[in-house]
């Protein structure tokens, strides 16, 4: 199994005591958006891309890759790839 190390949000953006990631939701359709855990909560739950093919049907949650996590850290958008579970 992959031990890849998997950082919270909250430590992205200041809490440096935390070692999981909160989640990140994304669209498994052709848009492949992406929102953070707080815009999931306040009710981003699913694709609003009109082109995309899984417009209206639920984004998926996925953890963040360390590359993810840091591309996130380095320019403040949700990123998510392949190897985000």
């Amino acid at each position: 199994m992959d031990e890849r190390k998997i950082i919270t949000a909250d430590f992205i953006y200041g809490n440096p005591n935390l070692e999981r990631m909160g989640k990140v939701y994304a669209c498994p359709g052709t848009c492949h958006g992406i929102v953070t855990e707080e815009e999931f909560i306040a009710g981003a739950k699913t694709c609003n891309t009109e082109s995309c093919d899984f417009h209206g049907k639920p984004l998926e949650p996925r953890d963040q890759c360390d590359d993810c996590a840091e591309k996130t850290a380095s320019d403040g958008k949700p990123h998510v790839c392949e190897d985000c579970e």
